[in-house]
């Protein structure tokens, strides 16, 4: 028998591939909100209306806190 087509082998070498994406992914996501903040800061600083760029900042942190559920990652806020 070949040990790749064990289910228990199977779901351990796709949890681990799962996890590899979803860190990229949470790292990615990370990057795009450091940059949805410098935005927010410098559109106060000018006067100008963030409630835009507030909402897209909740929309990332809510995929964030999705992904890292899956990694059993507490994210603080």
């Amino acid at each position: 028998r070949n040990p790749l087509h064990n289910e228990d082998t199977f779901g351990k070498l796709k949890h681990a591939v799962l996890s590899a994406v979803y860190s990229l992914k949470i790292k990615h996501v990370s990057k795009l909100m450091k940059k949805n903040a410098d935005a927010i800061k410098s559109a106060a600083l000018n006067n100008l209306d963030t409630d835009e760029l507030q909402r897209e900042w909740m929309q990332l942190d809510e995929i964030k806190q999705q992904l890292s559920s899956y990694l059993s990652i507490v994210v603080l806020k």
